[in-house]
């Protein structure tokens, strides 16, 4: 798998993050317009994430993301725990090669803001590549690993 270029903008990130919470059935809440309601789907897979090369801000190398039926997700590491959404933009999850894209609401673990993440899963060779961006860090190196996928039966931990 080649490494994705950098075509990405934060902007249109932020811009799909948009769109996405608009697709998962988020509403603003009347007492609090500077809130947004998610609600997670039911649990569809889990992937195990084993980072070989990875960002030096977050040296964590087991990952697990849980992904939900409705295109929500929610990441936990060593050090990290936030949600977002996600779109499988090539394949399926059963296939031998598919894409993902991910956006992260933003959170402390990028330090108050959105992140972007585009991975390429391979399970002929189980390895994985990932380019990332960050409004707080936009020159985020290429990544990779080796992965695995399993059932999610996971609830979310909000908080």
């Amino acid at each position: 798998m080649k490494a994705v270029k950098r075509v990405c903008t934060v902007a249109a990130a932020c811009v799909s993050l948009v769109a996405a919470l608009g697709a998962c059935g988020s509403s603003t809440s009347a007492s609090d317009e500077n809130s947004v309601n998610v609600t997670f789907g039911k649990p569809l897979k889990k992937i195990a994430l084993n980072y070989i090369v990875f960002y030096d801000k977050k040296p964590f190398p087991k990952t697990d993301v849980y992904l939900y039926d409705n295109g929500t997700y929610w990441i936990t590491s060593a050090g990290e725990n936030h949600y977002g959404v996600y779109v499988v933009t090539k394949g399926a999850l059963t296939d031998s090669q598919f894409e993902i894209r991910f956006i992260s609401f933003p959170s402390a673990d990028w330090e108050g803001a959105a992140a972007y993440h585009y991975l390429q899963f391979d399970t002929t060779t189980w390895k994985f590549v990932q380019d990332a961006i960050a409004i707080r860090d936009p020159k985020i190196p290429p990544q990779n690993g080796t992965f695995r996928i399993e059932d999610n039966t996971a609830t979310p931990r909000i908080g």
